[in-house]
C-alpha cells in the first residue's frame, strides 16, 4: 500500500501509474492472497491497492498478452491521479461492473466497466 500511496503523491494530476504483472513469482515471496488466486484476482487486486490508496481515478486493466494461450501471459492495470478539481467516486455499479468483466477474464476493462 505504501507503493501505490507514494506514486499517487509524487505524480502529477493526471499522471499515469502504470502496474505489470505475469502469472509468473517467487511463490515463497507472494503474498498468500496472490498465490491463492488467479489472473483475473490479480487485476482486483492490483485495482484496489489503487483504490484503497485514494486519490486515483477507477483503474483500467488490460490483458497484453502478445499470443494468448501459447505464450505467458502479461497484465497492465493502471490509473491516473485524480486532477484536483475533479472528484470521482466509485458507484456501486461501477465496482460490480468492474469486477463481473474481470472476473469472466475478458480483455480490456476500464474503470466504468465498459
Amino acid at each position: 500500500m505504501d507503493v501505490f500511496k507514494e506514486m499517487q503523491r509524487v505524480l502529477k494530476p493526471g499522471g499515469l501509474a502504470i502496474m505489470s504483472f505475469s502469472n509468473r513469482c517467487f511463490w515463497t515471496k507472494a503474498i498468500s492472497i496472490w498465490t491463492s488466486t488467479g489472473d483475473a484476482d490479480h487485476a482486483w487486486i492490483v485495482g484496489a491497492y489503487f483504490h484503497y490508496a485514494g486519490g486515483f481515478d477507477p483503474p483500467e486493466a488490460v490483458d497484453i498478452s502478445p499470443n494468448p494461450g501459447r505464450t505467458d501471459p502479461m497484465y497492465v492495470v493502471n490509473a491516473r491521479k485524480k486532477n484536483i478539481w475533479t472528484v470521482t467516486t466509485w458507484s456501486t455499479e461501477t465496482i460490480t461492473a468492474w469486477s463481473t468483466v474481470m472476473m469472466h477474464g475478458r480483455g480490456i476493462v476500464d474503470g466504468d466497466g465498459k
